[in-house]
């Protein structure tokens, strides 16, 4: 009952690791993200 190595985990890990850290704040309207937040 061996599981090959999916493509699945690999493509979970960069994932999580994407919704984690939240996007950093555009640098291009930093004024405007102050006024959002």
């Amino acid at each position: 009952m061996a599981i090959p190595p999916s493509p699945l985990p690999n493509l979970e890990k960069p994932l999580i690791l994407f919704s984690y850290p939240p996007p950093p704040p555009p640098q291009d309207h930093p004024v405007g993200f102050k006024f959002l937040l």
